[in-house]
């Protein structure tokens, strides 16, 4: 992140020693002037941990470190030379992917994990509450089980924020039969995921839509069709745009399938 002319980074550092004995992991935030100098500095972050998502607004740097629990830190950059940690909160699972939503919100999505074996147990969404820097907290979270992959969570053009409209989305796969439990079955089944927030009520599902009955398909998506899906909005229509063209959906009857146009 730039910002006041100096350049922002937070980085995992990792390594063997010269005689490969002993690998080591530590994570650290350096901040850079236009000539690239390191003029500040905040090393040996979280040991044997390793970034997984960062985002800046203004002098406060929040970042994420994951081993079997989540850190998420929060940084005070007002002072570039004195870099400072206001902050840790340490919650189960991970985020991958951090979004500013609204007003003091923060919101995280990635994956819920067993505290004690590090084993994914579903895919997470987060909301902290970072109207106070130095306490962040997380108010409400919702966990999608036997989700297996979201390609959004290492592209952040693949997923649709809009906390004016409170909504975001993305596209996810989950093994087909993952209800019997047969986790080995790398057959997946492709959804677009559609949620909201509200103080109130938390985390809710908007829609989960299965584009395979869009009619643009014939059974299912290919992992590279799954990939390009793609979610926007023109005032109360949603749109998903495919490979194989774009299906329409009215957000005021259920997200109900109103029409698609398929290339020729």
């Amino acid at each position: 992140n730039e910002a006041d002319d100096c350049l922002r980074i937070v980085t995992t550092v990792e390594g063997w020693d010269k005689d490969y004995s002993n690998f080591s992991r530590s994570n650290g935030l350096y901040v850079l002037n236009e000539k690239l100098k390191t003029i500040g500095k905040i090393e040996d972050l979280a040991e044997g941990e390793q970034i997984k998502a960062a985002r800046f607004m203004g002098d406060i740097g929040y970042f994420v470190t994951y081993r079997n629990t989540d850190p998420l830190f929060a940084a005070d950059l007002s002072d570039p030379k004195n870099p400072r940690i206001m902050s840790e909160l340490n919650i189960t699972g991970f985020s991958e992917y951090l979004h500013f939503y609204g007003e003091n919100q923060l919101l995280g999505i990635g994956w819920e994990t067993d505290p004690d074996t590090g084993n994914v147990t579903g895919m997470k969404c987060s909301m902290f509450d970072i109207s106070d820097p130095s306490d962040v907290k997380e108010i409400d979270r919702i966990v999608l089980k036997n989700v297996s992959v979201c390609d959004a969570l290492s592209n952040y053009r693949a997923i649709l924020v809009s906390p004016g409209r409170n909504l975001f989305g993305f596209a996810y796969g989950m093994y087909k039969n993952s209800a019997a439990g047969d986790y080995y079955d790398t057959d997946k089944q492709y959804y677009y995921g559609l949620l909201s927030y509200s103080e109130e009520e938390g985390f809710e599902p908007d829609a989960y839509l299965n584009p395979a009955l869009s009619g643009l398909f014939d059974d299912t998506l290919s992992t590279s069709e799954y990939r390009s899906l793609r979610g926007v909005y023109i005032s109360d229509t949603f749109y998903l745009v495919t490979e194989n063209g774009i299906s329409s959906y009215d957000m005021t009857d259920g997200y109900k399938l109103q029409n698609m146009l398929a290339w020729k």
